[in-house]
């Protein structure tokens, strides 16, 4: 009996959890899931976010991938989102925050420029956002404060292979 109403739980808890992932504009998109918030937060903020519901800020690892999360949102993507990408802890480093692999700020995706490390104010850049080209049709990397509050984009954290 206890274990059905875990069970029953459980289940209960799935379906809430779907409803409010389908809420939030949850996007199933060739094998992967995404959500673009619909909210501005701190890279942190972002992050944890993203975990509470089961998910990651996105970690861009391949040219698939940027292709993929570009053509998911396309001219949704704001001016400026947030993706998994950072140097916290590690200045120069690029790493992505769910995967932990590192990346090269030789990658082709940075903007002219960019990793740049500071603001034009003096202020550290240690966090990735997609940033979109003054012409705006393409969007990419950018360094910023973690501090500052954007819309960012998270997807399904992957099953570990057992």
């Amino acid at each position: 009996m206890k274990v059905l109403a875990f069970l029953l739980a459980a289940l209960a808890a799935a379906s809430a959890n779907d409803a409010i992932l389908a809420e939030l504009g949850l996007i199933p998109f060739n094998g992967g899931q995404y959500l673009l918030s619909s909210f501005n937060a701190s890279w942190v903020d972002a992050s944890n976010f993203c975990k509470s519901i089961g998910f990651a800020l996105v970690d861009i690892d391949s040219e698939e991938d940027h292709i993929t999360v570009t053509d998911v949102f396309g001219a949704a993507i704001p001016d400026r989102v947030w993706i998994g990408g950072t140097d916290l802890g590690r200045e120069g480093s690029f790493y992505w925050g769910q995967s932990l692999r590192d990346f090269s700020p030789n990658e082709t995706y940075w903007h002219e420029g960019e990793p740049s490390g500071t603001s034009l104010h003096g202020i550290k850049e240690d966090c990735v956002q997609y940033r979109r080209l003054v012409n705006g049709t393409e969007v990419l990397w950018n360094d910023a404060p973690c501090e500052l509050k954007y819309q960012f984009i998270c997807e399904v954290v992957p099953a570990p292979c057992v």
